[in-house]
C-alpha cells in the first residue's frame, strides 16, 4: 500500500507539483476549474496525514514549506467552499495536530482559507452558498440545484470549524457551524431524514429527495463524528445521531431477492428509489462506529448487524464487476438484486473506509481479505503505464478496463489511507484519541463544556 502511495506521489511530484491533481496519463497538471494558473496544490495538502501516518517525513517537510510559503489563497477565482473547508482546512489542521501542535505557520494557513470561506455564509440565514470568489467575497449557488444550498455541504462543516475555534480560541467557526446544526435541527422532520436542497433566504426545504448517496451523505456522518470529537460527551449530537440511525435501519435498509443484499434506498418524488451510490458505502462504517451510542445490547447488535450486511453488498459491487471495481452507483430493479447504473469509478474510498471500520469494530479476519480483493483490484486496474500514477476507469464491468486521465487529490486522502490503516496495528491511528474528517483527515478529540466553551470570551 505505502509502494502505491509512493509510486502515485512521484509521479505528481514529477508531472504536477503545484497543481491541484496529476493527469497521469497525459503526465500533465490540472488544476480546479481548469484554472490555469490559480490552484491550491489539493494534492500536497491532501497528501499530508497519510504520507505523516506512512512516516515519509522528508515529502511532509516539502510539503509544509510549499504550502506555507507558495500557496497564497488570494486569487480571483471561485471555489467550492465544502470542498475547500474538508481538504484544505482539514488537512492543515490535521498535520498541525499530528505534528504536535507547534507550528503556528500551519494553523495560520487555514484561519487565512476558513476566513475566506466564511464570506459564503453571509446570507439572511446564515446558511452558506455553494462557491466563494477568494479575491472579491462573491458567493452565490449555481443554477444546477436551481440556486439552494446542499445537504452535504452546509451540514459538514462543524468538525473544522469547531476545532479551528479551539485552536484560535476565535468562536466565530464554532459559532456559524453549530448555528447550521441548529437551523437543520428546528427545520428536520422527526426522522432526521432531511432532503437534500435548501433555501438559503427562506430556510425551507426545496425538494422531497432523500438520500445518503451523493447530495447528502456527509450531513449524517457528521451527525455522529461532532458526538465523538467531544469524546462522547455531548449528548445533543448523540441523540441526533441514534435517531438517524434509527430511521435509515428502519426505514431505508431493504434486502435484494434472491441474495438478500443489504442496501440503503432513498426516497424521491413521494416513493423509494431502489439505488444506491458507491458514496454510500460510507454507511456500514458509520453504523459500526456509531453503535456505542445505544444503551440496549438488542438495538446495538442491530445496528451491526445492519453495518455488517450494507459493508458487505458493497464489498460485491466490486467482487461481481469483471474488473473487480465497483460503479459509481447500482440500481435495484423492484428489490431484485443488483445491476450497474453509471459504470465509472473514480478511486472512490467509501467501501474502503467501512471495510476499515468494520475490521476495528470486529476484528473479523474477511474484512482485511474484502479490503486486499479491492485494493489488488485497484493496483491492477488502475495504475498508469505512462506516469505510474493511478486513474479512475470508465467502465468497471469489462476484464481490461479503459482508464480516464485523473488521479484524484482523494486518493491520497482517503482511498490509500484507509488501505494501510487496514492492515496497520490499531495504535496507528488510536480511534479514541482521534476521528476522521469527511475527508479522512484525523482530528483530534477533545472532551469540553457545551454551556462554557465561549463564555470567557464573551466575558472579554
Amino acid at each position: 500500500v505505502v509502494d502505491a502511495f509512493k509510486d502515485s506521489y512521484k509521479a505528481y511530484i514529477k508531472y504536477a507539483w503545484g497543481y491541484d491533481e496529476l493527469q497521469p496519463r497525459s503526465k500533465a497538471g490540472k488544476n480546479w476549474n481548469d484554472d490555469p494558473v490559480n490552484n491550491m496544490a489539493l494534492s500536497v495538502v491532501d497528501a499530508l496525514a497519510t504520507m505523516h501516518l506512512m512516516g515519509l517525513h522528508e515529502w511532509v517537510e516539502k510539503a509544509i514549506e510549499h504550502i506555507t510559503t507558495k500557496l497564497h489563497f488570494d486569487a480571483d477565482t471561485s471555489i467550492s467552499a465544502f470542498e475547500t473547508n474538508i481538504r484544505v482546512v482539514g488537512s492543515l489542521l490535521s498535520i498541525y495536530e499530528l505534528r504536535g501542535e507547534k507550528e503556528p505557520e500551519i494553523l495560520s494557513k487555514a484561519v487565512e482559507i476558513a476566513n475566506r470561506i466564511l464570506w459564503a455564509y453571509n446570507t439572511s440565514t446564515g446558511v452558506p452558498q455553494q462557491t466563494v470568489n477568494l479575491a472579491t467575497h462573491h458567493h452565490n449557488n449555481p443554477d444546477w440545484s436551481g440556486g439552494t444550498s446542499i445537504l452535504s455541504e452546509f451540514g459538514t462543516v462543524q468538525l473544522e470549524m469547531r476545532t479551528l475555534s479551539y485552536h484560535t480560541q476565535n468562536p466565530i467557526y464554532d459559532m456559524k457551524a453549530t448555528h447550521i446544526t441548529s437551523v437543520i435541527e428546528a427545520r428536520a422532520p422527526k426522522d432526521m431524514l432531511c432532503p437534500v436542497f435548501i433555501s438559503v433566504t427562506t430556510a425551507k426545504w426545496m425538494t422531497d429527495h432523500i438520500t445518503l448517496g451523493a447530495l447528502g451523505d456527509s450531513f449524517y456522518e457528521y451527525l455522529l463524528k461532532q458526538w465523538l470529537l467531544t469524546n462522547k460527551t455531548e449528548d445533543r449530537y448523540k441523540n441526533l445521531y441514534k435517531t438517524v440511525a434509527r430511521s435509515v435501519v428502519d426505514k431505508l435498509l431493504f434486502k435484494s431477492k434472491p441474495s438478500k443484499f443489504a442496501y440503503i434506498a432513498e426516497w424521491k418524488r413521494g416513493e423509494f428509489y431502489h439505488k444506491m451510490d458507491e458514496l454510500a458505502c460510507f454507511v456500514g462504517g458509520m453504523l459500526a462506529l456509531g453503535a456505542d451510542a445505544f444503551d440496549d445490547p438488542v438495538e446495538k447488535a442491530k445496528m451491526l448487524d445492519a453495518a455488517d450486511g450494507v459493508t458487505t453488498t458493497c464489498y460485491q459491487m466490486f467482487h461481481r464487476q469483471k474488473s473487480g471495481i465497483a460503479p459509481e452507483y447500482v440500481e435495484f430493479p423492484g428489490g431484485q438484486d443488483f445491476i450497474n447504473g453509471q459504470g465509472y469509478y473514480l478511486l472512490r474510498p467509501e467501501t474502503m473506509e467501512s471495510i476499515f471500520y468494520m475490521w476495528r469494530v470486529t476484528k473479523d479476519p474477511k474484512w482485511r481479505e474484502y479490503g486486499w480483493d479491492i485494493f489488488a483490484a485497484i493496483k491492477k486496474h488502475c495504475k498508469t503505464k505512462e506516469s505510474g500514477g493511478y486513474a479512475g476507469i470508465k467502465e468497471v464491468n469489462v476484464k481490461e478496463p479503459i482508464r480516464d486521465n485523473l488521479q484524484q487529490s482523494f486518493w491520497f486522502a482517503e482511498t490509500l489511507k484507509y488501505t494501510y490503516l487496514l492492515f496497520s496495528d490499531d495504535d496507528a491511528l488510536d480511534l479514541s484519541q482521534w476521528v476522521f474528517n469527511t475527508e479522512a483527515h484525523p482530528l483530534k478529540i477533545r472532551q469540553r463544556d457545551p454551556l462554557d466553551v465561549w463564555r470567557a470570551f464573551e466575558e472579554k
